[in-house]
């Protein structure tokens, strides 16, 4: 099935058979899960599944258990599975929120250390044409992101 597939209650039946293998439930206890799952919101449900399965190491299957999750993701209305974590949009928030926090570093660092080292390291980029000729502003921490992630990596050659 593809990400984008509404998966079945038949889908999630074999996927919960095929991840608890060794439970085999009563006559009366299939009939109860089958009346419990079968008229919720299957994405949501596979999802639960996925995040039951992972969540607790043991080979009983807990009809309990797995509603707990499946109100979770219910209540959030996103399941959180490992392909929605991957898609590119996520990705992109993720590194830009990365690549922030990694210039707020690179300008703490550089505020710390010798201004004469920081202004030789400037002075090189301008050089190599790294850097334009507008003037930085006098205080690091007023930088743009770009410019504090450059001149950090130059201070460090």
């Amino acid at each position: 099935m593809n990400d984008n597939a509404e998966p079945t209650w038949s889908d999630v039946r074999q996927r919960i058979n095929g991840l608890w293998p060794k439970y085999q439930p009563t006559d009366a206890e299939a009939a109860l899960i089958a009346q419990r799952l079968s008229g919720l919101r299957m994405r949501w449900l596979d999802a639960a599944v996925e995040s039951y399965r992972c969540a607790d190491p043991s080979t009983v299957f807990r009809l309990a258990d797995l509603l707990a999750h499946y109100q979770r993701i219910a209540q959030s209305g996103e399941p959180r599975t490992a392909a929605a974590e991957q898609r590119p949009s996520a990705r992109a928030a993720q590194w830009e929120a990365e690549r922030k926090a990694d210039a707020e570093r690179c300008r703490r660092q550089l505020a710390q250390a010798p201004r004469a080292d920081v202004a030789a390291a400037v002075a090189r980029l301008r050089k190599d044409g790294w850097l334009g000729g507008q003037p930085l502003p006098a205080r690091v921490g007023e930088w743009s992101d770009t410019h504090a992630l450059i001149v950090f990596a130059a201070l460090g050659q």
